[in-house]
């Protein structure tokens, strides 16, 4: 396996599998285990990448965990992001602060921040969206820019470039509904 070939000074990493960590100079405690994971890492510390491909194209990038074939593929720069699932965030570059749980989650984020999205394809097509919170298999899937949005409830696929709107269930499949001091 190659495993940190060109670290300088980086010190606390753990390489595991072929061109793991192999462009690393100064980065340090960085774990990748799986082919290609944190290849092109040179600065990045404190990440974490599992799998084949995950957290590939990092190279500055801190406190990123990766966990799945390609998560977090082409990350550079984005800091602080979860991704849990094949391609989960795969395409987020510069993306920071998102949580994406499940196959394909948040699978097309480029820059948005502070998402969470929990459930396969969930805010799958978000490309620059914030603050969004989707929860369920294609929760929010079709929203791409919005910010503020809430998506309850599988198969609740909200409407692209939408802000501050929230979707509890899905029309025709929940019929009633219960909360404290309001019931229909």
């Amino acid at each position: 396996a190659v495993s940190g070939n060109f670290t300088t000074t980086g010190v606390a990493n753990t390489a595991v599998g072929a061109n793991t960590l192999s462009m690393n100079t100064t980065g340090a405690h960085n774990t990748a285990v799986g082919f290609r994971a944190l290849d092109l890492n040179t600065t990045g510390t404190f990440n974490t990448a599992v799998g084949r491909e995950a957290l590939r194209r990092v190279t500055t990038a801190i406190a990123n965990t990766a966990v799945g074939f390609q998560a977090l593929m082409f990350n550079d720069a984005g800091e602080g992001n979860t991704a849990t699932g094949t391609d989960a965030l795969e395409n987020s570059v510069s993306g920071e602060f998102n949580t994406a749980t499940g196959t394909a989650a948040m699978r097309h984020n480029i820059s948005g921040n502070h998402n969470t999205a929990l459930g396969t394809d969930a805010l799958g097509l978000n490309t620059t969206g914030h603050s969004n919170l989707a929860l369920g298999r294609f929760a929010g899937f079709n929203a791409t820019t919005g910010s503020g949005n809430i998506y309850l409830g599988a198969d609740v696929l909200g409407v692209a470039g939408e802000s501050n709107t929230m979707y509890l269930g899905r029309v025709g499949t929940q019929t009633r509904t219960f909360m404290a001091g309001v019931r229909g």
